[in-house]
């Protein structure tokens, strides 16, 4: 399979302070640590729009494998959302999600939180799922349930100065009813985390 370079992207700002906007790329196809794990690249750019450099974000690069493990079909990169400079550290940090992920039953779904160093290295990583991030307080996720599917920030909603997200969850078995014959997949159950 290609490593559908592109498949989400998120403008991050000014992340590295040359003056040019910076953006999130995500190859949801992406082999590094196994087949499909996903991939995300920061890709610095210049006033003009070439890329003047790009850090990788997976198992093998950007300091991913510090925090979590990704294991083969979690495409990493289904979605991307900026959030803002969530710690306060001048650098924007992004959500993605991971829809194949098993953590609690077969593609549940997981996303994470990922804060950036201006390197576009990954200084911190808070995973969400029905293992981490205490979302299985809350609710659960079933099998096929694909949490992650997109993601997208809203803002402080709830006013605790910390931006809220809302994650997609789309059930294929809800898609496979509505749509006869599962092909996309769209938002239906939206959860804000």
């Amino acid at each position: 399979m290609e490593d559908q370079f592109c498949y989400g992207v998120a403008g991050l700002g000014d992340i590295d302070g040359d003056g040019a906007v910076d953006l999130a790329a995500s190859a949801l196809g992406d082999d590094d640590g196994g087949s499909l794990v996903g991939a995300l690249y920061v890709l610095f750019l210049e006033t003009n729009g070439n890329v003047k450099n790009a850090q990788k974000i997976s198992m093998l690069y950007g300091n991913f494998n510090t925090f979590y493990t990704l294991e083969a079909g979690d495409v990493l990169g289904q979605s991307v959302a900026a959030l803002g400079d969530v710690e306060g550290d001048g650098v924007m940090d992004l959500a993605t999600g991971a829809r194949n992920d098993d953590d609690g039953s077969g593609n549940a779904g997981a996303t994470y939180v990922l804060s950036l160093e201006s390197n576009g290295n990954v200084k911190k990583a808070q995973k969400i799922s029905m293992l981490y991030g205490n979302f299985n307080a809350f609710y659960t996720l079933e099998v096929d349930d694909w949490f992650g599917t997109s993601v997208a920030a809203l803002g402080d909603i709830t006013g605790d100065s910390v931006v809220d997200l809302v994650v997609w969850v789309c059930n294929k078995t809800m898609m496979g009813a509505l749509l006869g014959v599962l092909s996309t997949c769209s938002p239906l159950r939206p959860t804000v985390v």
